[in-house]
């Protein structure tokens, strides 16, 4: 695996949570602002992989809008 991809989506209390799904799990940590997470998830990586941990980390911002289309 040379590349993961963690799914981030901003919480309604400030901050970002982010997760991962894998074949044997899921890794998911949180930060407070982008570089407490981007530390976060390097630190979740290296704890789950050790020394094989893959090379590249892709974070993919989630943002979900509800958007009403009813005419008046």
């Amino acid at each position: 695996m040379d590349e993961l991809v963690f799914i981030v989506t901003p919480e309604d209390d400030g901050g970002f949570s982010a997760s991962c799904s894998l074949p044997d799990g899921l890794i998911a940590t949180q930060g407070d602002n982008w570089p407490d997470l981007e530390k976060m998830v390097r630190d979740a990586v290296a704890c789950h992989f050790g020394k094989d941990a893959p090379t590249k980390v892709r974070l993919r911002l989630a943002r979900e809008s509800v958007l009403s289309l009813a005419t008046a």
